[in-house]
């Protein structure tokens, strides 16, 4: 998923407050983030990994809980039934503006 390619959309207010800050700084990045699911489908786990960042330690940080908080808002499809067990994906998420 380009955040970049796509102004305003998800994810877009968290990064583009860290970059206000510095506009002069390089303005893209990786992030691999990770998730769990229960099986209601409300979202109660979120790992982010900073791969490559143009941001300070303390925006990483700042990044990373504005993200997390979006996340945790999704409610996904309840889980199908027969599935054991709380469903798990990750995604790289490249930002660039």
């Amino acid at each position: 998923y380009y955040v970049g390619e796509f102004e305003k959309g998800p994810f877009y207010s968290c990064l583009s407050k860290a970059f206000k800050k510095d506009p002069d700084r390089n303005r893209s990045g990786t992030l691999e983030v990770s998730v769990r699911v229960n099986s209601r489908g409300k979202v109660n786990q979120v790992g982010i990994k900073m791969i490559t960042s143009g941001v300070s330690p303390e925006e990483n940080k700042k990044i990373k809980r504005c993200i997390v908080r979006d996340i945790k808002s999704w409610r996904l499809p309840k889980k199908p039934k027969g599935v054991r067990d709380i469903r798990k994906f990750s995604f790289p998420l490249v930002f660039s503006f």
